[in-house]
């Protein structure tokens, strides 16, 4: 169940079409190019004691960002932020900290 405050931890789809998890909310995997951004179930918060892992977690998110997608057609979106981040990416960093699900 997402927390009603919103997390940190983000699930983000970017405009490419690719999603993931994001532990800082930043989706940097998206290159500044966020379609949208959603809030994570508590198992994928970091600080949980159930945390899934950021695999897992971006599996998830891939399938909850997809799911809200068709319900989101019809909305006007409400996170739509175009963030053009300069941020030199650390690979390792990445890892630990967002991933990216896996193609179907």
């Amino acid at each position: 169940l997402p927390s009603i405050f919103g997390t940190t931890e983000k699930c983000c789809r970017c405009k490419s079409g690719k999603k993931g998890w994001s532990a800082s909310g930043k989706c940097s995997f998206c290159w500044g190019k966020v379609a949208k951004k959603k809030s994570v179930a508590s198992a994928c918060t970091k600080k949980s004691k159930a945390f899934k892992g950021s695999r897992a977690c971006a599996n998830a998110c891939s399938t909850a960002v997809l799911l809200q997608t068709e319900a989101d057609l019809a909305d006007s979106p409400e996170e739509d932020e175009e963030v053009q981040e300069s941020t030199s990416v650390d690979p390792v960093a990445l890892v630990e900290e967002e991933a990216v699900a896996d193609e179907e």
